[in-house]
């Protein structure tokens, strides 16, 4: 940072003297331009090293092809993380600002102390990606930020699908976020309620008040009779779901109801015990001990009650269950998959995955069979990335991708700091 630092001071005068920009144009335009090039041009000589051993037909080492490969993977899920609007921030955290690839303007209160926790990460990634010309450029203020984004470089890229932002400048809480959800004053975000399941009703299909804000079905929150947090759900339109190569009506996690006007194929997930959903609840007091949930019940079947199933809480208890061991992600977590085999049916594959970091379980997601574009919310997941994941990788599975189209994935995280979870 010190070089960097320098090499910012002597560039700003020459964008101040012979370009006439602002101060802060100036210093926004010398730092990203010192983190374009480094600080002593060695990303640029490192790449036209790498192209000329190989328009020379030189040998480049299987190890340097493999770390770069990685790399993509990487920067991908290190930064393609949970969506976030200005209004509000829902659970998730390492927010991203729908700009995204390669170019990551990273927002950090500490980003510039010498025992940033991040640093390593930040820089070997750098250090890999030279096929991938990847850049990050850090600032530790909200004003270094629009300073930057205000100046000739920032408004170039922001207008670019390769351009990415990633802040851990506020850290909400999940238990106030909860709370202020469904707020109807002018002050606060605007939820639409869709639909309420409150009674001894014996035939429901789903526990709770639900809501959905600006008509985005991919993520419903749930609420229990008191009006706290108590589960989430994600809803996938019939219409779009390719049921051609993937048994949607026939895999117990889907339930098939109409939301918000649309028929749906429906995952559930709740955060606490559903038999206290539309009974008990939580009051404040319970809300604020526990934060958003006591545990993971999925809902397997069409019963929330009957067919709810919790989830490990402790990894060392995971044995005993069906769930298979896959990899662990910088960022996510050590990665469990349901009955993962090798001679799986990739048609019937389970469409919920468990993450863990440090013995505890501490997240975890939807996995999709389709590449589905409906929502800001969700990913679109390379073939490379999910087979990484796995340490056991389906045979069937690199066909089924090709023959579906890809896969979409919604990362929920129980912690207010997921790119803290590392390896």
């Amino acid at each position: 940072m010190t070089e960097h630092e320098k090499r910012t001071a002597l560039s700003t005068l020459c964008f101040t003297k012979k370009k006439g920009l602002s101060i802060d144009d100036a210093q926004a335009a010398a730092l990203v331009l010192s983190f374009y090039t480094g600080t002593k041009s060695e990303a640029v000589s490192r790449g036209t090293s790498l192209v000329a051993r190989q328009v020379n037909e030189q040998v480049v080492e299987t190890k340097t092809k493999d770390e770069m490969n990685e790399t993509a993977v990487i920067l991908f899920y290190l930064h393609e993380v949970c969506y976030h609007e200005n209004q509000h921030i829902i659970y998730m955290r390492q927010v991203e600002l729908d700009l995204s690839k390669w170019s990551v303007l990273w927002v950090d209160n500490n980003i510039f102390d010498k025992n940033w926790e991040n640093k390593q990460h930040m820089e070997t990634a750098a250090a890999k990606a030279l096929n991938l010309n990847v850049h990050f450029i850090p600032k530790s203020t909200t004003n270094s930020v629009l300073s930057f984004l205000r100046s000739s470089f920032g408004q170039r890229l922001k207008n670019q699908d390769t351009f990415r932002i990633v802040t851990d400048m506020t850290r909400y809480i999940m238990k106030r976020s909860c709370l202020c959800i469904d707020d109807r004053s002018d002050s606060g975000p605007k939820w639409d309620s869709f639909k309420s399941t409150w009674g001894p009703n014996p035939l429901r299909q789903f526990l709770g008040q639900r809501f959905i804000k600006d008509n985005d079905i991919a993520l419903v929150l749930i609420y229990d009779i008191k009006g706290s947090i108590a589960g989430v759900q994600l809803a996938l339109p019939v219409s779009m779901a390719k049921t051609k190569y993937y048994k949607f009506d026939t895999q117990k996690m889907y339930n098939r109801a109409t939301v918000a006007g649309i028929d749906s194929y429906v995952l559930t997930a709740y955060f606490v015990d559903p038999q206290t959903i539309c009974t008990s609840g939580r009051d404040e007091a319970r809300l604020k001990l526990e934060g958003s949930g006591s545990g993971l019940w999925l809902q397997n079947g069409p019963d929330p009650i009957r067919d709810s199933v919790q989830s490990p809480l402790y990894e060392n208890t995971v044995n005993t269950t069906k769930w298979v061991l896959g990899s662990c992600f910088p960022s996510m977590g050590v990665h469990y998959w349901y009955d993962n085999r090798l001679d799986n049916k990739c048609d019937e594959i389970f469409p919920v995955f468990l993450l863990y970091n440090k013995g505890k379980l501490t997240g975890f997601g939807w996995g999709l069979a389709g590449k589905y574009d409906y929502s800001k919310r969700t990913e679109s997941v390379p073939y490379g990335a999910v087979s990484k994941f796995m340490r056991i990788v389906p045979t069937c599975l690199e066909k089924f991708f090709e023959d579906i189209g890809g896969f979409t994935a919604m990362h929920h995280y129980f912690n207010t700091a997921p790119w803290n979870l590392l390896c």
